[in-house]
Order: structure tokens, then sequence, then C-alpha cells
């Protein structure tokens, strides 16, 4: 698995860098990153494999709920790539399941 910030902010990417882990940075255009809409595990199963299977390069990006997590389990051990996308602050206490992520999309909590 590799950590990437996705942000342009320098501020923010320099506090990631500090914690050790960061990979890379991107704003998304080097990733070919398609979502899937469901939001339960055999939805996203469905889904996942159609969209993986339109271009080799597909990461299929997933929601960090417990079907999630499932479905990258899964994803992983058929060969396709994985997206998620939480806050920093999701991370803490989920472990091991991240260790199958392919790509893992950090965002900074903004206040809307």
């Amino acid at each position: 698995m590799k950590f990437f910030i996705d942000t342009a902010n320098l501020e923010q990417i320099l506090e990631a860098y500090d914690l050790r882990v960061l990979d890379g940075v991107t704003t998304n255009s080097s990733l070919i990153s398609v979502e899937v809409i469901a939001t339960d595990y055999e939805g996203m199963i469905r889904e996942g494999e159609e969209l993986a299977a339109l271009n080799p390069h597909i990461e299929v990006k997933v929601p960090c709920i417990a079907d999630g997590i499932k479905a990258i389990k899964y994803f992983t051990e058929k060969g396709i790539r994985t997206n998620c996308t939480l806050s920093v602050k999701s991370l803490i206490g989920l472990g091991k399941p991240f260790n199958e992520l392919y790509f893992l999309s950090l965002l900074e909590n903004i206040r809307l």
C-alpha cells in the first residue's frame, strides 16, 4: 500500500510529510480511480468488477464503510487495485484491512 495526500496545498503536504508515511502527492490526475455507487457489499463487488474490466489501470474506489472494507479484501484477492478515501482521523483503529489497499487518498477535514 502507498499513502498519497490529495491536495495542492503546500502547508498540508509538508504536514503530511512530517508524519513520515507519505509516498507522494496527487490531485488525482495520475490515478484512474472509478468509484462504485453501491453501499452494500454485493453491489460494490458487482460494480467494481464491471469497472475494473474497462481498463487494466483502473483502481476501484470504495466507500470507507464496513462493506467497503470487506470489498477491499475481495478485490485484492482478485488482483483488482483499490482506492479508499477517508479523513486522517478515520484511520485510527482500522489497522490491517488497509494493508491490502493499492492506494489510500487522504483528505483534510473540511467544515462547510
